[in-house]
Parts: C-alpha cells; sequence; structure tokens
C-alpha cells in the first residue's frame, strides 16, 4: 500500500510539474527587451583623435558603432560605454546603436542618425 501511495504522489508531482510549472513562467519577447534610438552625438576633434561620444541608453549592455572612413572602408567597434576615442584620420561618417544580452543572444536598439564631421 505504501508503494501504491508513494507511486500516487510522484504521479501527481510530475503531473503538477509538467502542467502548472510552464504557466507560471513568465515568457518574454523581444518587446520586453527594446531599446531606443542612440540620440545627442557629438564629436570633439584634434589634430591627432576623434572623440565620439552620444546619450546613454538606460539598460543597454554596450553599443556598436559603425564608421565610414573618407576612403569608403567600414569600421565597427563594440564599446562598453557611450565615449569612444579614435584616431583623427580614420573616418567623418558614424551612427550608433545600443545593445543588450538577452541569454547569449544580442538585441539591438536602432541606428542614430548618421553623424558627419
Amino acid at each position: 500500500m505504501l508503494k501504491f501511495f508513494l507511486r500516487l504522489v510522484l504521479v501527481a508531482l510530475l503531473i503538477m510539474g509538467i502542467f502548472i510549472i510552464p504557466i507560471t513562467m513568465k515568457r518574454h519577447s523581444s518587446a520586453d527587451f527594446a531599446l531606443g534610438q542612440v540620440t545627442g552625438l557629438s564629436v570633439y576633434m584634434n589634430s591627432t583623435l576623434s572623440t565620439l561620444t552620444w546619450s546613454e541608453i538606460t539598460n543597454a549592455d554596450g553599443y556598436e558603432v559603425f564608421l565610414t572612413s573618407n576612403s569608403g572602408e567600414k569600421h565597427f567597434f563594440d564599446v562598453s560605454t557611450n565615449v569612444l576615442v579614435l584616431s583623427s584620420d580614420l573616418g567623418n561618417n558614424f551612427k550608433v546603436r545600443a545593445y543588450k544580452y538577452v541569454g547569449e543572444k544580442k538585441m539591438f536598439g536602432e541606428y542614430s542618425s548618421p553623424f558627419q564631421t
């Protein structure tokens, strides 16, 4: 009788685990992790360095900076802050977007409007 009761409890726990746990788990959509568009781009330049800055995005894990050089070469930079210092001769047209990790996947916000120096 005890074995029957233990089996009954085990089956009940399995059923609860299969049917109750998935119902109570919150499912997230990509909208839950949406990041705004980066704004406030500015550049400070001297003869050797360009310092790019932009407004911080709340909850962003980092930023992807897309830069087009004067010769048409394209460069991507992955940074964790809202500042990037580069050689002044590297490029003159850039845009930035924020990203956030959701598990192991990077979720991106919209690119900023292009900024040209």
